[in-house]
């Protein structure tokens, strides 16, 4: 089978691109054709290897373009990945992009976030209630049409639509009534030669420093922590937060914590393999790879209950904590983990024996 992975920038730093590369290389070794195509470049930097794979780059994204380049490739399926519905945002949420491609090969729709967040507005905390209140009004009568007019439109020319966990199928159909194929992102687990008595005092967040990942929440959370002693956070990434989050800590005075700017993939795994508890705060997440990442790494994950969330990997109270968007409440959990070295040790072993189990048992499919 021919087959193209279609993203808006593979040289971007994110989830998508790096599934994309490991999807393409899956796909390659079960004998299929495959390229990933780039619908523009737009970023120099990069942070895998992305050699290992065929990249095709589009070379304008005028419709004659796009439509030259499809109908000569003539692949039997294309992939498309959607990082969110906003065009403004992923320039792939467009119905006439995916009508031109279906002229020449099936589509399926991967949808990388949660449905919920496309007609949600979240309180960052810095909007303050008039401003909030004032935007829902603008997502309800302004965004939401676009979005309930892209998805309508989208039903005509896509073969099959793919959302990553339970939580997002069911978001998919109760918010914009569309049935969905549930595929886990693609991993490939490493067995870990890692001994949880050398690791080192540290939490990490690995991601983007942007307004959904709420690390303003995350910080304050953190500085409720009492007796930390030699512990640290980590905050790895780059993003438009981070002049406001180096504010926030100096302001605050929050102890105990580093930004470090984005690594390469190999070096996080470093980090996670060093570190003892991963934590995300984001408002909205589909199948998020850094949790496969860092508990594979044997690291303890606690996270916001965050829109799109299924416990098929992340288990409450098992290989982690789920928390509501209570600060004191995810606070408490951390502080916890702090104090008790012996059932924080528990945890990391089941996050690893969990993660261990899930992508070698086959729940994982990504065959098409």
């Amino acid at each position: 089978m021919k087959i193209a992975i279609l993203v808006p920038d593979i040289t971007n730093l994110g989830g998508v691109e790096q599934v994309s590369i490991t999807l393409a290389k899956r796909l390659t070794t079960e004998g299929n054709i495959v390229a990933v195509v780039s619908l523009k470049s737009l970023h120099e930097q990069r942070y895998f290897d992305i050699s290992v794979v065929k990249i095709e780059y589009l070379e304008g994204d005028s419709e004659e373009k796009l439509s030259e380049f499809f109908k000569a490739q003539k692949y039997d399926k294309v992939i498309v990945q959607l990082s969110t519905a906003f065009k403004n945002l992923c320039p792939l949420a467009d119905w006439k992009l995916l009508r031109l491609i279906a002229l020449y090969s099936k589509i399926e729709l991967v949808i990388h976030g949660s449905p919920k967040y496309f007609v949600t507005r979240y309180n960052t905390n810095a909007d303050g209630k008039t401003r909030f209140f004032l935007k829902r009004l603008y997502t309800k009568f302004h965004y939401n049409p676009q979005i309930h007019s892209f998805f309508r439109h989208a039903k005509k020319y896509v073969s099959q639509f793919i959302t990553l966990s339970k939580g997002c199928q069911k978001e998919l159909r109760q918010y914009h009534q569309l049935d969905s194929v549930v595929r886990y992102n693609p991993y490939d687990f490493l067995k870990a030669d890692i001994h949880t008595g050398q690791k080192k005092n540290i939490v990490v967040f690995a991601g983007r420093l942007s307004a959904e990942k709420n690390l303003v929440f995350l910080l304050r959370s953190w500085k409720k922590i009492q007796r930390k002693q030699d512990w640290i956070l980590q905050i790895v990434g780059n993003g438009s937060e981070s002049e406001k989050l180096r504010s926030l800590i100096q302001n605050e005075r929050i102890e105990a914590v580093s930004l470090v700017p984005a690594v390469p993939h190999d070096e996080l795994l470093e980090r996670f393999s060093e570190s003892k508890i991963c934590v995300l705060a984001s408002f909205f997440e589909a199948f998020p790879t850094v949790i496969c990442e860092a508990m594979n790494m044997k690291n303890t994950v606690v996270s916001t209950r965050y829109d799109g969330f299924s416990d098929e990997l992340l288990e409450n109270n098992e290989t982690g904590f789920v928390v509501d968007f209570s600060e004191q409440r995810f606070a408490e959990k951390l502080q916890f983990l702090i104090e008790n070295p012996s059932e924080l040790q528990k945890m990391q072993e089941k996050a690893y024996a969990r993660c261990k189990q899930f992508y070698e048992s086959g729940n994982e499919n990504v065959r098409l």
